[in-house]
């Protein structure tokens, strides 16, 4: 069988567009993976630079933090704060038209060197009164927040409500164990 210079033609076309077809559906899923490669190595590279920034800002960040750590209370440790801590809640919450009916404390939780106790209060009052402990709370030498807050009115159109105040303190550290510990920490990182 003898092929015309025609056929010859539309063999070598048909061979090269099958050829083409079969390196674009080889090719194509990678350049499509080059591409993703791309974005993640831009995105990483954001990070990174994000990250650089924080860690030459650490003597800032460590001036505030001894600067908050200098605001917070400091106990002794296995002395009870509770009692403290209901007392100040107390007396702030005196200052104001607003009752605290109950009063429930959580366990102590401990978060590296601080230390946190929620309370959980039930309260009655107006919303004068609210708006100002909320400050005087805010504005208080103790560090105390809420993290949780519910108001509405009764039948009596008198507000109520319940909230969680966090209060937060320092206790020091033993000498000889936790400055160990945190050594052996940071000279694993290395």
């Amino acid at each position: 069988m003898k092929f015309s210079p025609r056929e010859y033609i539309l063999a070598w076309i048909t061979a090269v567009i099958v050829l083409f077809g079969l390196t674009a559906i080889i090719v194509m899923p990678k350049i499509r993976e080059i591409g993703r490669l791309r974005e993640d190595g831009v995105k990483f590279q954001r990070k990174l630079t994000v990250a650089e920034r924080t860690v030459s800002q650490k003597g800032d960040w460590d001036k505030r933090l001894q600067a908050l750590q200098s605001r917070l209370n400091q106990y002794p440790q296995g002395k009870d704060v509770t009692a403290d801590m209901l007392i100040a809640l107390e007396r702030i919450a005196a200052k104001h038209p607003l009752k605290m009916i109950s009063r429930d404390v959580e366990k102590e939780t401990v978060h590296g060197d601080l230390y946190e106790l929620a309370i959980n209060c039930k309260w009655e009052g107006n919303l004068q009164g609210i708006v100002a402990f909320l400050f005087d709370l805010q504005s208080e030498g103790v560090m105390m927040d809420t993290s949780q807050i519910s108001i509405a009115p009764n039948e009596r159109r008198v507000l109520r409500g319940s909230m969680i105040v966090n209060a937060a303190y320092c206790r020091p550290t033993p000498s000889g164990t936790a400055g160990a510990e945190q050594k052996s920490r940071t000279e694993g990182k290395k």
